[in-house]
């Protein structure tokens, strides 16, 4: 694209904005609105027989891993704050241009990039849509609540050409974890499960939805501690006195980086309460990172998957 071309786009954009008025977005992975079906601009008739000659940019940061989930690897992608890729997709991602915060990508960045489609999700794209459309051809599906990472992948991979990508990818994951799950079982047995995060100012206990319980509870079948199907969807705060509500015989747990919630996590292996529980006393604390679990993708769950593997059948 040449520079009269971008400065044109950049122009148009500017008009755009000045006419629709600040629109505000939704968090990534925050419900979409709207019927769970993926939605392609007028002029998005992509060609389906390879994704290869496109060049693709995503505006979400769960769809770049689905992408890379299908072999594809995006021209440009957003990340969380405009840093890092995630730590499990970033080695799938050399070359690709950090188009920034997921929130607010960079729109001379994506004029740049000259992408032949645009992909994204419904709520990240609410505001923006008629700006982006002037670059090139949008395609986007709903996050979460509306779509399984089962049919995320099974649509985008319709879109760009990789269905068959997209099924194998599936049968792989599958026969990976009826693997996984026989070790688990085997290692654990009935054991109940609880995964908590540990953050500056609270403690959260996550629930049967998706991500974790995704994949301990559906997929691995995994008995939850009591009291956690009540739970609405999302991650709940409690104060550290009802945690023995939750004594749950293995515990997968996060301590957030900051030194808030390092200092949090000492407060708390220091309490009765905290040694008192089952998992602590019988050393079933098994240390995560966020990611890759909190990537509700193709490519997240898989990762998730085999650090489940290790994590649950290590020898103690």
């Amino acid at each position: 694209m040449s520079k009269f071309h971008r400065i044109f786009i950049l122009m148009l954009l500017v008009i755009v904005t000045a006419c629709g008025g600040n629109a505000g977005t939704q968090p990534e992975g925050a419900a979409a609105d709207g019927a769970a079906t993926a939605s392609s601009s007028p002029a998005a008739a992509v060609d389906t027989n390879s994704a290869g000659d496109k060049r693709i940019v995503s505006l979400s940061i769960l769809h770049t891993s689905n992408l890379l989930a299908l072999g594809i690897q995006p021209y440009g992608a957003v990340t969380q704050a405009g840093k890092d890729f995630l730590p499990h997709a970033a080695p799938l991602l050399e070359g690709t241009v950090n188009l920034g915060n997921s929130q607010e990508p960079n729109l001379e960045a994506i004029v740049d990039a000259a992408p032949d489609l645009i992909i994204g999700q419904d709520e990240l794209l609410k505001g923006n849509r008629a700006e982006l459309e002037k670059i090139a051809p949008v395609y986007s599906l709903p996050a979460f609540g509306e779509m399984t990472w089962r049919e995320q992948l099974l649509e985008l991979g319709k879109e760009t050409g990789r269905e068959q990508e997209a099924h194998q990818f599936m049968t792989d994951y599958d026969e990976k974890l009826a693997k996984v799950k026989a070790n688990v079982k085997q290692a654990i047995g009935e054991d109940t499960v609880l995964v908590i995060r540990v953050m500056a100012k609270e403690i959260r206990l996550y629930g049967l939805d998706r991500s974790y319980g995704s994949l301990l509870y559906e997929d691995l079948g995994l008995n939850p501690v009591a009291g956690l199907e009540k739970f609405p969807e999302g991650p709940q705060a409690i104060s550290r006195e009802v945690l023995p509500e939750y004594d749950a015989d293995r515990i997968l747990l996060e301590v957030a980086k900051a030194d808030e919630a390092q200092a949090l996590y000492a407060e708390l292996q220091n309490s009765a309460i905290w040694n008192n529980m089952k998992a602590v006393k019988n050393g079933h604390i098994y240390m995560i990172e966020q990611q890759p679990w909190l990537d509700y993708s193709a490519l997240g769950m898989l990762k998730s998957l085999e650090l489940a593997d290790s994590l649950l059948t290590s020898k103690e």
